[in-house]
């Protein structure tokens, strides 16, 4: 279990900043606009993400976003991994909130 603090920066109770290889998915998040956010990020800049989610309907929204992210990301020879992990943040009103992080790999199809 990863329990370390992540930091990120709150506004009005909304997140504002967080690291760069963390996108942190919502309830009502577009499963399309997010699997091309994510076939992106891992095509371009990094190897891999980190998706952050609280509550069960977040988590759904990430598992059909990485999904529809791996046929994207087949079309350069690649596959996605899923490395899931729980963390530990703490909210805009002082409260510990445990969340799970999907830690999202590209790695190469076999040829």
């Amino acid at each position: 279990m990863n329990d370390m603090k992540t930091p990120y920066k709150l506004k009005e109770g909304k997140i504002v900043e967080c690291p760069e290889h963390e996108f942190w998915i919502r309830a009502n998040d577009n499963v399309r606009t997010t699997a091309r956010d994510i076939a992106a990020a891992v095509t371009g800049k990094y190897s891999w993400i980190d998706l952050a989610c609280i509550g069960a309907a977040c988590i759904n929204q990430a598992i059909k976003s990485i999904a529809v992210a791996r046929e994207l990301v087949a079309r350069e020879q690649c596959d996605l991994i899923i490395k899931p992990f729980f963390s530990t943040v703490i909210d805009d009103k002082e409260r510990e909130r445990t969340r799970i992080v999907l830690r999202v790999c590209k790695v190469p199809l076999p040829a």
